[in-house]
């Protein structure tokens, strides 16, 4: 994503599916992750602390070539 559209709702959108759609890989089930209804942030966030992640969705990630 190019850092310059982050203070365009569709760029705010789009962080909230990406949550939402992690949240919902761990849980087993659909969330709603647009920015006009559905699951709230908070929730999502407190799905990901439930399966031992970070709250804000943010993961390191280590190459298996180069350690």
């Amino acid at each position: 994503m190019n850092p310059h559209g982050f203070p365009s709702r569709m760029t705010v959108g789009k962080l909230m599916e990406l949550l939402a759609g992690k949240a919902g890989l761990l849980d087993g089930q659909f969330h709603y992750g647009t920015a006009f209804g559905g699951d709230k942030v908070e929730d999502m966030c407190q799905d990901l602390i439930r399966h031992g992640y970070n709250y804000l969705g943010k993961d390191f990630f280590t190459s298996g070539i180069t350690g």
